[in-house]
C-alpha cells in the first residue's frame, strides 16, 4: 500500500510488488492513475474509503495474478538498462570531476531571478486579469439593475401622474 509517491512506485517496480494506491496531494494522482493504467495495481480515494473496498482491493491483488504479471514484466523492462543506478551515479560523478567547466549541463533557470523562476509574473497577470474580468462583470450587473430599476420607477411614476390628470 503507497501514497503513490514516484519514489514508492519505484521501489515496488523494483521488487516487482504490485501496489494499492492513496493519492493524497501533488503527483501521487497521476502516479496512481498511470499504476491503474498499466495494470500493476489498483487505485482507492482515501477521501471516501469503506472497510470492504479495501477488503476486495486486497483480494484482487492477491488472488488475481494479472497484476503480479504484470508487474513482473514492468519490472524487468525497468531492470533492462547498460548501467545499474549506482554505476549511473558514479559515471555522472567522474563525469563532472573529469570536466574543467560544467557550464554547458547547468541549467538555464540558474541564471534567472528568483520571480522568474517561480513564475510569480505569470501569477500576478493571471491575479490582475481574473480581478479585471470579475470587476467588469459585477459593474455591468450594476449598471443593468440601476437601468432596470429607473426604468421600473419611471413606469410606476408615470403611471400615478396619468392617474391625477385624469382625475382633475
Amino acid at each position: 500500500m503507497t501514497h503513490s509517491g514516484i519514489g514508492g512506485v519505484n521501489e515496488a517496480i523494483f521488487s516487482s510488488v504490485p501496489l494499492i494506491c492513496f493519492p493524497i496531494f501533488a503527483e501521487q494522482d497521476f502516479n496512481a492513475q498511470l499504476v491503474e493504467q498499466k495494470g500493476i495495481g489498483i487505485k482507492l480515494e482515501i477521501t471516501d474509503l469503506k472497510e470492504e473496498d479495501l477488503k476486495n482491493a486486497i483480494l484482487r491483488i492477491l488472488g488475481d495474478n494479472k497484476f503480479s504479471k504484470n508487474m513482473k514484466k514492468i519490472s524487468k523492462q525497468f531492470y533492462d538498462r547498460p548501467l545499474t543506478p549506482l554505476q549511473t551515479g558514479l559515471w555522472w560523478t567522474n563525469f563532472v570531476l573529469r570536466q574543467e567547466n560544467t557550464d554547458f549541463i547547468r541549467p538555464a533557470s540558474v541564471n534567472q531571478s528568483w520571480w522568474i523562476k517561480r513564475q510569480i509574473d505569470v501569477w500576478i497577470f493571471i491575479v490582475v486579469l481574473l480581478i479585471s474580468i470579475n470587476s467588469l462583470t459585477i459593474y455591468v450587473i450594476i449598471k443593468l439593475v440601476k437601468r432596470n430599476g429607473t426604468t421600473a420607477t419611471l413606469n410606476s411614476g408615470n403611471n400615478s401622474r396619468k392617474g391625477k390628470t385624469k382625475l382633475n
